[in-house]
């Protein structure tokens, strides 16, 4: 991201955004901006590192031009539902030289739209994310799809809470940006997809198996097409499940056959999902990717599982005493070897995938540090190993994003 700079617009600041914008005037490219939704305000709510600027400065406009639209920066766009197409056309057709800035702009358009018409309810006060495209109208998926036009690599993406690192509009290579279209299934497991009455709450809550199917086919023409899909499950039972399982047991001592009994029987479960999801002909667009190496730390794994645990309700509240207690009598494995066991799993999750004709992703490897015994400090600096997901940060972002335009890049956009 740019430092933030409060210096007042001067003329050769005008100057430098002309040149941008070149050979189209200045006056009409601002008007442009505005008449398909920015406004300052809204770049300033999206944006909390630019809170020192007045809501009417010019300043954000400046800040937009030089720096938000080469960053893909958010912004709340304004001027409702309009046609995303007609919008994005406007722009990919303006007289501009630039043509990496012309397609940042585009881009830029396109993430804002797609954030307060799709990902956004306005009926909620504030707004409150929808995760889960099977929300979204055909219409709405024929739109994201049709962005190819304007650069756009769109592809879906399917998986617990670790797929987000895949759910990022960002600009990779020449005229491309990756368009993510996502199905988010918080708390989900690999061995709940197939039971719509999984024992485990969010699995039986939010039917994560049955809304998967139904939307898959209404995209199957889309990845009969070669749009790529990828899966990412399977984490969630080994971070909360597992251990759910091993702390309701009358016993302290870690036992690896069981959790390797465990995990088989989670993964057995995902690949009967996915093989009765998609057809033997459709099963080379669709990437499993491996499970991630643990992120929380020794000194916060008990009382992050008991909060974990408890918000989505695998224990009742009349029950936190009686896991907190069994919890600090548990011998949990330390962080090396919780990384081994991981990726251990994460092997036999490849050797299923690639024998049902399903490619394999290995988005694990690149976060372990040198001697490979571990997450790399790098990728959890922001929280401290007190989470279970990796920063989602520039850091990260650029180990992913080459990663998905590769696997684009060897389909039908290439």
């Amino acid at each position: 991201m740019s430092e933030v700079v409060l210096a007042t617009p001067t003329i050769d600041t005008w100057a430098r955004i002309s040149s941008l914008c070149a050979p189209m005037a200045l006056d009409d490219f601002v008007t442009m901006l505005i008449l398909n939704g920015f406004s300052e305000v809204g770049y300033l709510q999206a944006n909390s590192d630019l809170s020192q600027y007045s809501k009417t400065s010019s300043n954000l406009l400046v800040h937009f031009c030089e720096y938000g639209i080469p960053e893909l920066r958010h912004f709340r766009i304004v001027t409702g539902q309009s046609d995303l197409l007609k919008r994005l056309r406007s722009i990919y057709e303006a007289p501009i030289a630039d043509a990496d800035y012309k397609n940042a702009l585009v881009a830029t358009f396109a993430r804002a739209w797609w954030n307060e018409t799709l990902w956004h309810d306005p009926q909620i006060s504030g707004g409150t994310p929808r995760e889960t495209c099977d929300r979204f109208s055909d219409a709405d998926i024929q739109t994201m799809m049709s962005c190819k036009e304007f650069g756009a690599l769109p592809y879906f993406t399917f998986g617990d809470s670790q797929i987000r690192l895949y759910q990022h509009i960002l600009f990779v290579s020449g005229e491309k940006w990756l368009l993510p279209i996502s199905f988010t299934c918080s708390g989900g497991s690999a061995r709940g997809l197939k039971f719509a009455d999984s024992m485990f709450s969010p699995d039986a809550i939010h039917k994560f198996g049955p809304r998967i199917k139904s939307f898959f086919a209404r995209i199957r023409f889309f990845v009969a097409q070669d749009t790529k899909c990828f899966f990412k499950f399977g984490q969630t039972d080994l971070d909360y499940l597992y251990f759910y399982q091993w702390q309701q047991e009358d016993t302290v001592k870690f036992d690896e056959e069981k959790f390797h009994a465990f995990a088989d029987e989670s993964l057995e479960r995902y690949l009967s999902f996915l093989t009765n999801l998609a057809s033997p002909d459709l099963r080379k667009n669709i990437y499993v990717c491996s499970i991630m190496p643990p992120a929380l730390a020794d000194a916060h794994w008990r009382e992050f599982y008991i909060e974990a645990m408890l918000s989505k309700q695998y224990i009742l509240p009349d029950e936190i005493d009686e896991a907190r207690t069994r919890l600090q009598d548990m011998k949990i494995p330390d962080i090396t070897t919780r990384t081994a066991l991981y990726m251990d799993v994460s092997r036999r999750l490849e050797r299923l995938a690639k024998a049902e004709g399903f490619p394999f992703v290995d988005d694990a490897s690149m976060f372990l540090n040198e001697e490979r015994t571990k997450m790399d400090e790098k990728f959890i600096k922001q929280s401290g190993g007190k989470e279970v997901h990796v920063d989602r940060n520039e850091t990260t972002l650029r180990l992913i994003a080459p990663l998905i335009d590769n696997l684009l890049k060897q389909s039908a956009y290439g």
